[in-house]
C-alpha cells in the first residue's frame, strides 16, 4: 500500500534512530541501525499513523575523502531509499531521501539529534510504500493535537 492510497497525512513527526553500535562494525557508529519515517492523521474521527522504515544495505558502506556513506532501502518493497554521509573532518550529517527514484528531501546538519529530527520530518512522500495503523481508541496512537516539534526516539 502507498500513501496515495490512503490519506493525504497531516502532522509530521521527526524520530530520532539508534546507532549501529557493533564492536565488529566500528566503522557504522556514525550511522543509524533503522530511520524510520512517520505522519500521522485521523480517518472518519479515529487517529491514523504512517510509517515507513528504512534499513541499512550494509554492502553498500563507502568511505571516500572524509565521507563515508551508507545506503538505506524500504522494508516494505518498492523503489524509494534513503542515503546517509558523515564527514569524519567536518562532523556534518547530509542525508538524500528517494521515493520511486527520485529525490523528495534532503538535509544536513552537526548534531545526531538535530539532524535526524530534521530529516526525518520529511514525513512520507506521494507514492512511498508504508504502513498504516488505525487506532481502536483516540489515545492508542500519537494525539492529534500534539505540540510541535514532536520528536520521538526509536529503536531498531
Amino acid at each position: 500500500m502507498d500513501m496515495d492510497e490512503k490519506f493525504k497525512l497531516e502532522i509530521l513527526i521527526g524520530t530520532i534512530p539508534e546507532r549501529i553500535d557493533d564492536p565488529n562494525l566500528p566503522h557504522l557508529y556514525n550511522f543509524p541501525a533503522s530511520v524510520l519515517f512517520l505522519n500521522h492523521t485521523e480517518d472518519k474521527g479515529r487517529p491514523v499513523l504512517g510509517s515507513a522504515r528504512y534499513r541499512p544495505e550494509l554492502l553498500s558502506y563507502r568511505n571516500e575523502a572524509d565521507n563515508a556513506s551508507l545506503k538505506y532501502h524500504n522494508v516494505i518493497g518498492g523503489k524509494s531509499w534513503v542515503t546517509i554521509t558523515y564527514n569524519s573532518l567536518t562532523s556534518k550529517y547530509s542525508g538524500e531521501k528517494f521515493v520511486n527514484e527520485e529525490l523528495v528531501g534532503v538535509e544536513n546538519g552537526l548534531k545526531w539529534y538535530e539532524f535526524f529530527a530534521n530529516f526525518t520530518r520529511l514525513g512520507l512522500s506521494a507514492g512511498e510504500r508504508c504502513e498504516f495503523e488505525l487506532a481502536d481508541d483516540e489515545d492508542a496512537l500519537v494525539p492529534p493535537t500534539i505540540p510541535w516539534p514532536f520528536i520521538i526516539k526509536t529503536t531498531s
